[in-house]
């Protein structure tokens, strides 16, 4: 179906301009336009997107859809602005009376009607040009004339369905984040059976800095991840989908029929970073600790003291914020005001002073006391303690670690943690628990330092640190040789056998690493070659920095004979028709552990496709882990290659920009990107290897093509187009460019390529006087050259 003959005049419209209530049927008998497809007059503009706006005044009709018979009559007129191919427009208004619309069996859809069918035939128009200045008398047109002047569709606003993610409240779409977060951008759509074939839809990102000088950057494609630390500040997410219609005529361009967004504000906050372990910042009078920063506003932060420390002296406590002194208010209150950027809040630590908790444990009874850096504890007999030694024992004095310490004694206590003092008897064993507690019974309700040969104790871990899980319990026996054992060291309660030692029982906390993100590795294409000194034999394949995990020696292996499998070598090359494995080997770093079950890791593929690889863990072990990543190379793989660049054009911001991208041997384009602005980035990706034709084009420019050769690398090209007329590339027509014109004319300096496209202004492939006269003609605004 041509696109000027799907009826601008029967297209689906809605009620958005308030139809009065009372002209409407009971609402039963109502069928809504969305759920029908066909057209609804009921009063105000017909919705256009596009090219052509149609307005009824003083419409008081109505057309109630799926009723047998149904003929209304409107008696109005008519306002119509109509654009034309050459890029001007008619505007004016049409009388008519008696416009019928006919449903003789409730079915007919007015939509695949052409206009001429619906419109009178002849009506009084007047035609003014785009710039208003001049105009052509057309009363004597018929409807036919006038319709085949114009090449537009009409797109409700409701007619293609756009969904975009992440989901949100409001328009725009508020979300907020921090500097350290990240969101992906999708969009997908949905278009009615009456539109397909017909239109073609385009999704385009474009992110843009509120308040900020930085060019909005824009993306042809219909999925996005945003990094927040690139936007420090507010950022504005617009998802767009253009819908273009094919022009009237052969070979003629894709026209724009319609644009459908939905829009996102992104609120992207700082953060501060306390640097010393001696306090903790936290929101002026609320009590709690916040980290989130508005970009250009006031942050207010009061100080207190971290775990294990005490502000001694406030006269010596002294605030840095990046590295720049602060001072409270009376109240105690810091202010830094338009914060840009990060802050790394800092102290000198003077007012600070640490201390450590004492526990200290003989038999049933325990004594905690809190004692400053520095400090020293005097250890009592058992009796000035309070305690009475065990049954068939003798007290041996006071343990800590691995040192016995007697009465009157002193311990200078160093600050910052948790000291366990516990008395010692010969003739039992004693049991230190680090980072735990050792229970008697199983109820954990009566904590034990010591045990008789062969008892079963009962031992809980302490909750882990933050960032940390349990990982196993570590034991150390005090005598060489020593025995006793764990009914299951992994779990963080357990029982653990006393045998033959004094034994000191250690619960180790770890980073539990259930995840690993593999980034980059292009899937290798048939015929490329392994060469070390380009891809390395790891093929581009990393992993994050500071991830608790490294990436080492990985190779490629042939499987298709399968096992066993044959390592690939430097030369060596990809073959069509084989299976191909990577082996990426993970080693873990110190305090960092795995699962016990490969089933419980995840792994993900980051700035990979993940479908074009089927990926196992084949081994896993305390301190690394193997991941087969498989393929079978096909006969015509997506490349995997990145076309990518920045677009120049001049002339109307509104006006897109097209770039195609044509395969040798082909008329039809393989791959696009549609741009807004004068200058944006465009990525298009997967591009398939070959020799492709990069043809830009835009309205009123001069249409100018690249030669493109795609092989298994990412490529960079660039690309300016020239208004028609502007011979030199600087946005202007000028005395520079007709002079130019004029001495190629009189053959004193030939203009070649480029530069005679936008010479030939009619577009005769010739550069005459008439040319030179009309860009003349521009540049003295007698007449525009469009």
């Amino acid at each position: 179906m041509c696109a000027r003959e799907l009826a601008a005049f029967g297209t689906t419209i809605s009620d958005w301009f308030n139809f009065p209530y009372e002209y409407h049927p009971n609402d039963e008998e109502i069928t809504p336009y969305e759920e029908t497809g066909r057209t609804v007059i009921n009063g105000g503009k017909f919705i256009s997107d596009g090219y052509a706006v149609h307005h009824f005044d003083n419409c008081e009709v109505y057309q109630i859809l799926g009723v047998t018979g149904v003929v209304q009559t409107l008696d109005s007129h008519f306002h119509v602005n109509y654009p034309t191919i050459n890029g001007g427009y008619f505007e004016g208004q049409m009388g008519f009376t008696g416009l019928t619309f006919i449903y003789s069996d409730g079915n007919e859809d007015l939509n695949s009607r052409p206009a001429s069918e619906i419109i009178p035939e002849t009506a009084l128009f007047v035609g003014v040009d785009k710039d208003g200045d001049e105009s052509t008398d057309i009363t004597d047109w018929d409807w036919k004339d006038l319709h085949d002047m114009q090449s537009c569709i009409v797109i409700s606003g409701d007619a293609i369905k756009l969904n975009t993610t992440p989901e949100g409240e409001g328009d725009p779409i508020q979300l907020t984040r921090t500097v350290k977060q990240s969101d992906t951008f999708e969009m997908s759509w949905t278009v009615p059976a009456y539109l397909e074939g017909v239109v073609v839809c385009q999704p385009v990102f474009t992110i843009t800095r509120p308040n900020s000088a930085i060019e909005p950057k824009t993306y042809s494609k219909s999925k996005i991840t945003l990094d927040y630390s690139e936007y420090p500040n507010d950022v504005n997410v617009t998802c767009g989908l253009y819908v273009f219609v094919e022009g009237a005529g052969e070979g003629a361009l894709l026209q724009q029929a319609g644009y459908i967004h939905r829009d996102y504000t992104v609120d992207v906050k700082r953060i501060y970073t306390a640097t010393d372990a001696c306090m903790k910042c936290y929101v002026s009078n609320r009590g709690w600790i916040w980290n989130e920063i508005v970009e250009g506003g006031t942050c207010r932060f009061v100080i207190s003291p971290n775990d294990y420390y005490e502000l001694t002296d406030p006269d010596q406590l002294q605030v840095y914020v990046n590295d720049v002194l602060v001072t409270p208010d009376e109240d105690g209150i810091y202010t830094v005001e338009n914060v840009t950027e990060d802050l790394v809040i800092s102290c000198d630590g003077d007012g600070f002073t640490s201390y450590s908790n004492l526990t200290i444990t003989a038999g049933e009874k325990t004594v905690k006391e809190k004692i400053f850096d520095g400090g020293t504890y005097t250890f009592k007999t058992l009796e000035e303690f309070g305690a009475t030694v065990p049954e068939n024992s003798t007290f041996n004095g006071w343990k800590i670690g691995n040192k016995i310490y007697q009465p009157g004694e002193t311990y200078t206590v160093p600050g910052g943690g948790e000291i366990k003092i516990n008395a010692v008897f010969t003739g039992l064993y004693n049991v230190t628990v680090e980072n735990g507690i050792a229970y008697a019974d199983e109820a954990h309700t009566q904590p034990i330092t010591y045990a008789a040969e062969e008892q079963v104790i009962y031992i809980v871990a302490d909750p882990a640190p933050e960032g940390k899980v349990f990982s196993y319990w570590n034991r150390t026996f005090v005598t060489p040789g020593g025995h006793g054992w764990f009914d299951d060291s992994e779990s963080a309660e357990t029982t653990f056998t006393v045998y033959d030692s004094d034994v000191v029982l250690t619960a180790v906390y770890e980073v539990l690493v259930d995840e690993i993100v593999i980034n980059g590795m292009t899937k290798p294409s048939a015929g490329v070659s392994i060469d070390n000194s380009d891809y390395s034999y790891k093929w581009g394949c990393s992993v994050p920095a500071d991830s608790g995990y490294s990436l080492g020696i990985s190779y490629w292996y042939d499987i298709t004979e399968g096992e066993p499998e044959f390592a690939m070598s430097d030369g060596d090359v990809f073959q069509i028709g084989h299976t191909y494995r990577f082996k990426a080997r993970i080693h873990l770093g110190a305090d960092h552990f795995f699962p016990a079950n490969a089933e419980d890791i995840s792994v993900t593929l980051a700035g990979i496709n993940a479908e074009d690889y089927e990926w196992t863990i084949n081994e896993i072990g305390y301190t690394s882990a193997t991941i087969y990543f498989e393929f079978t190379c096909e006969e015509a793989p997506e490349g995997g290659v990145t076309v990518s660049g920045t677009a120049e054009s001049f002339g109307d911001e509104e006006d897109v920009l097209f770039i195609d991208l044509i395969l040798a041997g082909s008329t039809e384009k393989s791959y696009s990107a549609i741009l807004a602005g004068t200058k944006s980035d465009f990525v298009v990706e997967n591009v398939a290897p070959g020799t492709y034709t990069m043809r830009v084009y835009k309205n009123n420019h001069v249409t100018r093509e690249y030669e493109v050769v795609v092989a298994d690398k990412d490529i960079v090209q660039n690309v300016k187009i020239h208004l028609v007329g502007d011979i030199n590339g600087d946005g202007k027509i000028m005395v520079t460019d007709y002079s130019a014109i004029l001495r190629h004319v009189k053959k004193v300096k030939n203009l070649e390529g480029y530069e005679f496209a936008c010479a030939d202004v009619n577009g005769d492939g010739r550069i005459m006087v008439t040319d030179y006269s009309a860009v003349l003609r521009h540049v003295k605004k007698t007449s525009s050259l469009w």
